[in-house]
């Protein structure tokens, strides 16, 4: 018995260090500049001192009761202002517990589809049943979703995943990748070309590794058939890296230095290909309002 005690006491008091250092962490943030993150941590550090209170953490209280009365006196300077009351009454601030509002069928269904994004952003419900057991719940009757549903109607409980429509939806290039394990009727074992398979953009003359990534970034984005750089070894490189965000895996990339430039030019035009310079010129053509041929080779630089 005194040994469980004893054990109850050391728990106790582990609990009670956590939350201190959890005080400590925010209370920084508690003065920055930006007003947002000014009034976001000035919540969450009243959450904290409030579990402390609700939790007998004396000690705790007393060691940062002067930290708490320099961080409410500031608190009070935006007292009444319409900006602070909306952040502190939002939500995810005041009554959010992702133990208690989520499960993974939310996350990865219901959001998703509430949300109004394409089919292939929305995992079936019956494949968040197979996920293994996590921190999160799989399922639950009552969810965030149901306050979503309740907020919204009910037609967007019943809303489906639409396969299109004119709406800004991130691109999945893993989607035309050969080898993936079958989901949903294959809808990622298909292979998929380019959208644009006649459209090939030649960077040989480009030289700075930043604009050499943004193009790859720019062509994974519209569905370029392939881009042609100088050296492929630019790929390996932090500033092409940093602007590509990993477009260089989905985009079929060509190498050819300037000096086979003549060549390559030579070869794509006795194949029936439109070779396009791109250049601001007082007779230049706006890409908007030319006619691209069905095979065409844009020339940069």
């Amino acid at each position: 018995m005194e040994e469980e005690t004893k054990q109850e006491r050391e728990d106790g008091e582990e609990r009670e260090d956590r939350l201190g250092e959890a005080l400590e962490l925010v209370a920084p943030w508690c003065m920055a500049q930006q007003f947002g993150t000014r009034v976001v941590a000035q919540v969450c550090f009243r959450r904290l001192w409030r579990r402390c209170g609700e939790g007998g953490r004396r000690s705790t209280l007393a060691r940062l009761r002067v930290l708490r009365d320099c961080i409410v006196k500031s608190a009070a300077v935006n007292s009444g202002n319409h900006s602070e009351q909306r952040i502190t009454e939002d939500f995810y601030l005041t009554v959010f517990c992702p133990r208690q509002h989520l499960t993974l069928a939310d996350v990865l269904h219901h959001f998703p589809r509430l949300c109004g994004l394409g089919a292939e952003e929305v995992v079936p419900e019956h494949l968040t049943s197979l996920l293994p057991p996590s921190h999160l719940p799989t399922s639950s009757h009552s969810s965030l979703a149901d306050v979503v549903v309740e907020a919204k109607g009910k037609e967007v409980k019943d809303a489906t995943p639409t396969p299109g429509g004119n709406i800004q939806r991130k691109l999945t290039p893993w989607a035309s990748l050969v080898g993936e394990v079958e989901l949903e009727g294959g809808r990622l074992a298909e292979v998929q070309a380019r959208p644009h398979p006649g459209l090939v953009l030649v960077a040989s003359l480009v030289d700075k590794a930043p604009n050499l990534g943004g193009l790859a970034r720019t062509c994974e984005i519209l569905g370029v058939g392939s881009l042609v750089i100088a050296n492929l070894a630019v790929t390996r490189e932090k500033d092409f890296t940093a602007t590509s965000v990993t477009a260089e895996k989905w985009v079929p990339l060509e190498e050819c230095p300037p000096s086979g430039l003549p060549r390559l030019l030579e070869e794509r035009r006795s194949q029936g290909w439109r070779i396009v310079a791109v250049e601001q010129a007082a007779e230049s053509i706006p890409l908007y309002q030319y006619k691209f041929p069905e095979q065409t080779l844009l020339l940069l630089g």
